[in-house]
């Protein structure tokens, strides 16, 4: 009776050490982020020592983007995410008093890679080709309300890095991208249509995204 005791014991203990030290090979990983687009702007402007305009404004934003993932191999992710945004912004004309305001809502499907330059290290580098398809509406009010919705297709690169907390789970950190956007633009209230491209290259620090990610 002592012995068993003394296995169920030792047999409790080992398990305990091979769970906290967990080191099988990692075949998935689902996370999260969260980023958050915050800042307030004052614009002056003269022509010949006189004020030709003079305004204020807010910005004030965020979004969320869940994912999953899947290990190909040591250096190589590749998965599938949803990003779901909503930014406001509003400004004033000091000099007329006039104000108008923005909101946009939008979400966007899209697929991901991600290459390790150094995989293995606690402080991990990584760079991270997207794919997305996104869908926004945009409310303008200055005075009466106009709608406009936008269709697009992007690719994108950007920089992440990751801080292992444990053997399971990571910290997330992105910041900066460079995209490009092919769309449409459509004015609800005068039915007008326009395409746009565009190039982007984010390096607003205000906009630094954080998350969390568990390696299954």
């Amino acid at each position: 009776m002592k012995q068993a005791i003394i296995s169920a014991w030792l047999l409790l203990a080992s398990t305990t050490v091979l769970f906290a030290q967990d080191t099988s090979p990692k075949s998935f990983l689902v996370g999260g982020s969260l980023r958050i687009i915050s800042s307030n702007n004052n614009n002056n402007i003269t022509v010949n020592g006189v004020p030709a305009s003079n305004s204020e404004g807010r910005q004030f934003g965020f979004s969320i983007n869940p994912y999953s993932g899947k290990y190909l191999n040591d250096k190589w992710i590749i998965g599938l995410g949803l990003g779901l945004e909503w930014e406001y912004s509003k400004s004033v004309a000091l000099i007329s008093g006039n104000e108008s305001t923005i909101t946009r809502m939008g979400i966007s499907p899209y697929f991901f890679a991600r290459y390790l330059l150094n995989p293995g290290d606690k402080l991990v580098v990584q760079l991270s080709p997207s794919a997305s398809f996104n869908y926004a509406e945009i409310v303008s009010d200055s005075g009466s309300n106009v709608k406009t919705t936008l269709y697009s297709a992007g690719i994108g690169i950007g920089p992440l890095f990751s801080y292992s907390l444990s053997d399971r789970v990571n910290l997330i950190g992105s910041f900066g991208s460079l995209s490009f956007l092919t769309g449409t633009s459509n004015v609800k209230e005068s039915g007008s249509k326009s395409n746009f491209n565009n190039f982007n290259l984010n390096l607003n620090i205000r906009s630094i995204g954080m998350g969390l990610e568990i390696n299954l």
